[in-house]
């Protein structure tokens, strides 16, 4: 409780005390309230204590990202985002089988997790769906905070989640989803929706909550096609360190996939905004023809797609200038996607720093 809230708490209980608001009046009052045969409730100190901390505590902030997308760079992207409900997190689904690559143990999983900078607030099994978001949350007076996911809608926290802000990966029963209503932009069974709500409350039991809204682009709507369906990937960077390409432009940073599946360099699209700048996509450096070219993206290998572990490297182009130096570093906002019939669908998005 902040200092000024106390003051004013203790204050009131001494006027009120004074005053002979708790029995404390002259003994003609007594006595005729001892003859009463109504039974009243007596207000004690405590009581009054209680009652102002209460008017005048604040209930906890707390915030979930929300994304947006370009008509014109990604179409399937902006047809599922023509609801009144904006996308904050995406879920992954496993196939019929389960999971075959997620780590056997907590400790394992959370440590995996916690490498790439992710909050993982209990064990996902095999069988569930994976879902990511990101928020942020505070109380204006301080007070201490109890906050997770209530996964059934219910007003009750079903996983507790303990830092104030950061990203959140979870696992949620399929049985949950419902299909993406035809009406919005998709046809039936293109994707599913599964609706969770996250919920702070302070010490004093004030609380709030908000609601999340997935999308998980369906899995199996063909048997027969397994492209269809949202793989989770995640992806860690660092910088180039100033390293020059054969073509002669600056070396930016590296990314290094971590999670997901092979990923074939025909499907890789490689999008970047330098300091707030305009967006350029990259090209694959090997094919790249480097006059007038703002920047390319180098391959680890020679095989036909990026596997879990392996890096590219992101630069300028040859005669590009995206990162001045002015300020001693860049901040390299990299939007990565993967082609699915046709269009292109976003698997990263995250700002790193080249120095």
């Amino acid at each position: 409780m902040s200092p000024v809230r106390t003051f004013n708490v203790l204050t009131l209980t001494t006027i009120l005390l004074l005053a002979g608001c708790f029995g404390l009046g002259d003994s003609a009052e007594a006595a005729e309230e001892a003859d009463d045969t109504t039974v009243t409730a007596t207000l004690t100190a405590q009581d009054i204590a209680d009652a102002m901390t209460l008017s005048s505590n604040s209930p906890p902030e707390i915030t979930v990202k929300t994304y947006s997308f370009d008509e014109n760079e990604m179409e399937y992207a902006a047809k599922i985002s023509d609801g009144s409900w904006e996308v904050a997190g995406y879920l992954s689904c496993p196939p019929e089988e389960g999971w075959d690559d997620l780590p056997a143990t907590f400790a394992e999983q959370e440590a995996g997790m916690s490498d790439i900078g992710i909050i993982l607030p209990e064990f996902i099994s095999s069988d569930k769906c994976i879902a990511k978001f990101a928020f942020a949350s505070v109380d204006p007076d301080g007070d201490t905070m109890t906050k997770g996911i209530d996964l059934d809608l219910d007003g009750l926290i079903d996983i507790p989640i303990v830092p104030a802000n950061g990203q959140v990966i979870f696992g949620m029963d399929n049985s949950s989803l419902y299909d993406w209503p035809v009406f919005i932009g998709l046809e039936e069974g293109d994707a599913r929706i599964a609706n969770v709500a996250l919920i702070a409350i302070d010490e004093h039991g004030a609380s709030t909550a908000e609601i999340i809204h997935f999308l998980a682009p369906c899995n199996d709507c063909d048997d027969d096609d397994d492209d269809g369906g949202l793989i989770l990937f995640q992806f860690s960077d660092r910088d180039a360190a100033g390293g020059v390409t054969a073509s002669g432009g600056d070396d930016l940073i590296h990314v290094q996939m971590m999670q997901g599946q092979s990923l074939s360099w025909d499907l890789l699209g490689v999008s970047i905004i330098v300091d707030g700048g305009t967006m350029n996509n990259c090209v694959e450096a090997s094919d790249a023809d480097v006059d007038g070219l703002q920047c390319t993206y180098t391959l680890p290998n020679s095989f036909s797609a990026w596997e879990v572990g392996e890096e590219i490297t992101i630069s300028e182009g040859a005669n590009a200038d995206l990162c001045d130096g002015t300020a001693g570093y860049c901040e390299v906002a990299v939007t990565l996607t993967r082609e699915v019939d046709g269009a292109g669908m976003v698997i990263a998005m995250f700002t790193a720093v080249a120095e």
